[in-house]
């Protein structure tokens, strides 16, 4: 469909000498028919001389043949006799006079009588003595009529007549060929004089053109470019111009807005196309402007929904004019489509960011570069007591407190004036005077070319989580002086009970040597007050060193994990040959751990493994690892008794026992210490099991605890 263009065409001809060019080809076209007219002329001439020949050639070559015919007729009737050749001779003779007639009508158009009169004589001749051989011939002379055709006479007379027809050919031969090459040397005159007078006017026309050429070439060259200017400003704008003829209902739209409304570029378009692709109230309000023609006299503009070529609804805002009426009926509008959807889009987000801004239960403020107010929210406005009204074009001065010194407020402006965030704790004050802590996050918002145009602060009051600090600081330090209470407490009963307990197991000994009579009842009771008194050692001693883990210093070192599984192996000696056991491990890695405190680890471990095993089967276990990132997993698997699913978290805690002391010995503190080393140690400790089929216990340790020591030593 054409586009809106800039300036006209007819400009960039106006230049053009039309009359001149007109007249020039009128002039030519005129020498071209006269030209034509007379070479038709000559040549239709030249075609009449030429089938004039051809036929006075052939009647010529018929006499020729008809007079030998005649003269064997004769010739035949003087050896035979036979009028049959008297007969045929006349037949011939006939048509040999209708052809000498011929030639000489044809003959005298040509070449003139002469000739002519020539045959016509040594003709009469030579039939004059062939009759006479035919009357000799009735009377039976023949010897008289072969002499007289074979006289010599007669063949001078056929000499004559064969020598007249060659002068007659020659000479009609020689006159059409000069009329021919007049005929050419004439047309070949007339095609020069016509050929420069048509190479003059094409010159002339040719310069003309060329001007005209260069001309329009100039006008279009600047029309493109307008029209590319005006392509590419409404691909930038995504505006398209549109044009219609309310008569007709017809359209046309500029390339953009066949793109924008997804149409194919050049496609018939018309007014119900372009309805079909708005919204349907918006059709219905358009429709009836156009209906009732209630346009205004300058352009009108309307906001419409329309269908994108992704399906989907966009914006529109339209734009039109009146082009042209006619006795006050409007006939033609034209306009501008813009599609705005993006705008639309922006305005939609932004309305939300503003809405969320408005009713978010965080203080929002946004200042200019100098830290005057230009907006805060309602959240902010509650807070402070302050109405936007008072606020706006206030700085935060009005809200300073005490609190900081000069030195901090230099900090904040310094840190957001260089273009860095700034964030922290901040006390300000109230309208009404009152204090109130808030954290703070300032953030500069800089133009195009990096320069600081605002600031936003974003506000959460921390007047609360101050309090709530306060109070939570206080609760720590009394947990921590009563879990401190606590551990010396259990270090004292641990540490003081050694005695007394000592001092049963003693005197336990004595009073079963003391007695004289001894029976079976009085040992088993001294027994059981000696292994209850064992049972408490034990109990003080596992107590005692999960107390302490708290409070002991860790002296991290770098683990020779081989050299202690073997120690640990070593101490379980008389166990192991007890159970009859079997311990295998691979080469494990060095990782990095307080020494004591993972031997207590893997010897709780192990000694489990080798207590807890299935009656008549001697334990087995595996020891093996595996690396996971940065963490080492070290694998204890046993062929044990097993522990139910549901107990695998209970057995971590301190004084919990699965069996009773009649089935297996133990305080319940074993695992409770191993999980508490390995949490300290920043790892794990869980298990897998199975009722009578063994477990795996799973210790995790990180290869470098987090808090590296300063100082690390290899034990080897």
């Amino acid at each position: 469909m054409p586009h809106q263009e800039y300036g006209n065409h007819e400009e960039a001809s106006s230049g053009f000498p039309s009359v001149i060019l007109i007249s020039c080809l009128i002039i030519s076209l005129t020498l071209i028919g006269l030209g034509g007219w007379k070479a038709y002329e000559i040549y239709s001439q030249t075609l009449k001389t030429q089938r004039d020949q051809l036929e006075l050639q052939k009647l010529t070559g018929n006499i020729l043949h008809l007079d030998e015919v005649l003269t064997m007729s004769a010739r035949m009737g003087t050896f035979t006799g036979d009028t049959f050749w008297e007969n045929r001779y006349m037949h011939y003779k006939f048509q040999l006079s209708n052809a000498i007639a011929e030639t000489q009508n044809l003959f005298t158009k040509v070449a003139g009588q002469k000739h002519l009169s020539q045959i016509k004589q040594a003709n009469d001749k030579l039939v004059e003595m062939e009759m006479k051989s035919f009357l000799w011939v009735r009377q039976e002379h023949m010897e008289n009529a072969k002499e007289l055709l074979f006289s010599q006479d007669y063949k001078k007379n056929k000499k004559a007549y064969s020598q007249a027809m060659k002068n007659i050919i020659s000479q009609v031969d020689a006159q059409i060929q000069t009329q021919v090459k007049s005929n050419k040397e004439l047309i070949i005159k007339l095609s020069i004089i016509f050929m420069g007078f048509i190479l003059f006017v094409c010159l002339l026309t040719a310069l003309m053109l060329r001007k005209y050429s260069l001309q329009r070439k100039t006008a279009l060259e600047m029309l493109q470019k307008k029209e590319n200017s005006l392509s590419e400003a409404q691909a930038i704008a995504q505006a398209g111009n549109w044009e219609l003829n309310i008569n007709t209902g017809e359209m046309s739209w500029s390339d953009e807005l066949y793109r924008i409304l997804g149409k194919e570029t050049g496609s018939p378009v018309d007014l119900f196309t372009s309805m079909s692709l708005l919204h349907p109230l918006d059709t219905q309000r358009i429709q009836k402007f156009i209906n009732k023609g209630f346009f205004p006299k300058s352009n009108f503009e309307q906001e419409v929904q329309f269908l994108r070529p992704d399906g989907d609804w966009g914006m529109g805002y339209i734009i039109g004019k009146i082009k042209s009426q006619s006795e006050n009926q409007i006939t033609h509008l034209h306009g501008v489509f813009q599609d705005i959807t993006a705008r639309k889009n922006i305005e939609e987000q932004t309305g939300k960011y503003f809405k969320a801004m408005e009713e978010s239960l965080s203080s929002i403020v946004i200042t200019d570069s100098a830290g005057a107010i230009e907006y805060a929210n309602s959240c902010f406005c509650k807070t402070t007591g302050y109405s936007f009204e008072e606020l706006k074009g206030k700085t935060h001065r009005i809200f300073k407190s005490a609190v900081h010194s000069d030195e901090f407020y230099k900090n904040l402006w310094d840190t957001i004036l260089s273009g860095e965030k700034w964030q922290g704790e901040i006390c300000n004050r109230k309208k009404n005077g009152d204090l109130y802590w808030e954290f703070l996050c300032i953030s500069p918002i800089k133009n195009n070319r990096g320069n600081i145009t605002h600031f936003i602060g974003v506000r959460l009051d921390a007047t609360e989580v101050k309090e709530s600090e306060k109070k939570l600081l206080h609760h720590m330090n009394e947990l921590e002086r009563s879990n401190k209470d606590l551990e010396d407490f259990a270090h004292i009963v641990a540490h003081d009970l050694q005695e007394p307990l000592r001092k049963i197991v003693v005197f336990g000994d004595r009073l079963e040597t003391m007695i004289v009579n001894p029976n079976a009842g009085h040992t088993d009771n001294i027994n059981r007050i000696k292994r209850s008194a064992m049972r408490m050692k034990s109990l003080m001693d596992d107590l005692l060193i999960y107390s302490r883990l708290n409070s002991q210093a860790q002296v991290l070192q770098k683990i020779n994990l081989n050299h202690l599984i073997k120690v640990v192996i070593d101490d379980l000696e008389v166990r192991i040959k007890e159970t009859k056991g079997q311990i295998h491990f691979t080469a494990l890695p060095k990782l990095e751990g307080e020494p004591f405190q993972i031997k207590q680890v893997f010897q709780n471990l192990l000694s489990n493994a080798l207590k807890y095993h299935r009656e008549n089967i001697p334990p087995q276990i595996n020891i093996d690892f595996r690396h996971e990132g940065g963490l080492v997993e070290i694998l204890f698997q046993d062929n044990g008794i097993g522990i139910n699913e549901e107990y695998k978290d209970k057995i971590f805690e301190p004084f919990q026992r699965l069996h009773g002391q009649n089935s297996y010995e133990g305080t319940g503190m074993g695992l409770a210490i191993c999980k508490k080393i390995i949490e300290k140690h920043h790892g794990t400790l869980e298990v897998h099991s199975r009722l009578q089929e063994g477990s795996t216990f799973i210790v995790t340790l990180p290869q470098k605890q987090p808090a590296n020591a300063a100082n690390e030593k290899a034990l080897i």
